[in-house]
């Protein structure tokens, strides 16, 4: 998180300059928080996988056996996370660490986009038409928003990657994203995608309204000022 908050002006600048833009439009905005936020996901994807495979398994154990849960009668395939990485390597390859990595990468990269299109255009709104001065108040605010945009943008890749990398522990296959997409319509219709927003929004909106703003002092701190 503290990379892609730190990358970001620059390669929004980046970008800016590159186009020879005037000023800050709402793609390059959107672009500059997506990119690394890919990034980012991507290299975590093997975690992502044996904390999703970890949580499908959950359930009571008795005796080396589940008595309740999605897995019921069977014993757990994996104990902690080193136990996790190394069973998923011995006996599904090195490739199977990184299954669900597609939708993981889209997921980190809309939240990421969300975020800073949200709190970026917010900001440098409210300041041009003379709404708000650029100060907490507006860090707060404009966290708000960018906890809206990134819930909303995240969620049906977050729904689908779930999906896939708690597949195996439920014995479920899916052939790839698109096969996952394709049945999850099919049974459960196009609302499933944002099943668990409201749960999704209050767990990111108070994160937000305290890292945002804290980030902005950082900033002033080491004689950077208010992100611009």
């Amino acid at each position: 998180v503290g990379t892609r908050m730190g990358i970001y002006p620059f390669l929004r600048d980046g970008i800016i300059k590159k186009l020879e833009h005037q000023t800050k439009h709402p793609g390059v905005m959107f672009i500059a928080g997506l990119l690394p936020g890919m990034f980012g996901y991507w290299v975590s994807t093997p975690l992502w996988q044996i904390k999703t495979r970890l949580q499908a398994e959950t359930g009571l154990l008795v005796n080396g056996t589940y008595t309740t849960g999605a897995c019921k009668g069977q014993k757990p395939t994996m104990i902690g996370l080193f136990d996790g990485l190394s069973r998923v390597y011995q006996q599904e390859g090195f490739l199977a660490l990184y299954r669900g990595a597609l939708p993981l990468m889209l997921r980190g990269g809309m939240m990421s986009s969300g975020q800073f299109l949200g709190y970026d255009f917010t900001k440098t709104n409210a300041k041009s038409y003379g709404l708000l001065r650029d100060g907490p108040l507006l860090h707060v605010l404009a966290s708000c928003t960018a906890a809206f945009l990134s819930t909303t943008f995240a969620a049906p890749f977050d729904i689908i990657l779930t999906r896939m990398q708690a597949a195996p522990a439920l014995g479920i296959k899916y052939s790839g994203p698109i096969h996952c997409v394709q049945s999850m319509i099919k049974e459960e219709g196009v609302a499933v995608f944002y099943r668990g927003w409201t749960v999704f929004f209050t767990r990111v909106a108070p994160v937000f309204t305290v890292l945002m703003p804290l980030y902005e002092q950082v900033r002033c701190l080491f004689g950077l000022g208010y992100l611009d």
